[in-house]
């Protein structure tokens, strides 16, 4: 039936706050990005994502890459989701590049120098080949945990704690302190990759 983006608004008699979820695609259509934009504009603070390093800009060039190609017609999400434009309060819900790197060593290191390699190697390929539909079929994410999902809770690989696990405890932490300090009836927006965004529900 093509791609669902969903949007949750979550409210409690318990407390003031509102909470307006977005699970994020990292491509997609200027539409896409501008609609969210649009949506953002009810809100009084916005956390957000991104871990702003050299390391994560080699990984994420398997897929920013694609978007450099014109028959796709996509955009990055920094390119798409420019949230300094909006007149919000804005606060980094993510873990910081010095974070981020003490669980990246703790992958084993064959694993790192695979994904610092494969991820330009991917990249590039998906630039060549690459359409609409065959980036929509592995967008596929379920609001709620699968059956493997819930089979697999047990421990987390070290790349799954770098990428995951480590980033879900600090939104977490961010909302957990937003809530705090919301004593009046106030409008959160949470933007985070959609991977993100089930812990959070």
């Amino acid at each position: 039936m093509g791609l669902r983006a969903a949007c949750y608004r979550l409210c409690s008699e318990k407390h003031p706050a509102v909470f307006l979820l977005f699970p994020m695609i990292h491509i997609g259509t200027s539409e896409y990005y501008r609609d969210i934009c649009s949506r953002l504009s009810e809100c009084d603070v916005v956390l957000f994502e991104g871990v702003d390093s050299f390391r994560t800009r080699l990984l994420t060039t398997s897929y920013r890459w694609v978007t450099k190609r014109s028959r796709v017609n996509l955009e990055t999400q920094p390119q798409g989701l420019k949230l300094a434009n909006l007149p919000l309060r804005l606060v980094h819900a993510d873990v910081t590049e010095g974070e981020f790197e003490q669980h990246w060593r703790k992958i084993p290191i064959t694993q790192r120098a695979a994904l610092m390699c494969l991820s330009p190697i991917y990249g590039f390929w998906l630039y060549l080949t690459a359409s609409r539909e065959s980036l929509g079929k592995h967008l596929d994410l379920e609001d709620l945990p699968s059956r493997d999902d819930t089979f697999r809770q047990g421990r987390k690989s070290d790349i799954e704690q770098a990428f995951l696990s480590s980033r879900d405890r600090k939104l977490l932490s961010c909302i957990k302190e937003t809530m705090r300090e919301a004593d009046a009836p106030q409008t959160i927006g949470v933007v985070h990759g959609a991977a993100h965004i089930q812990p959070a529900l």
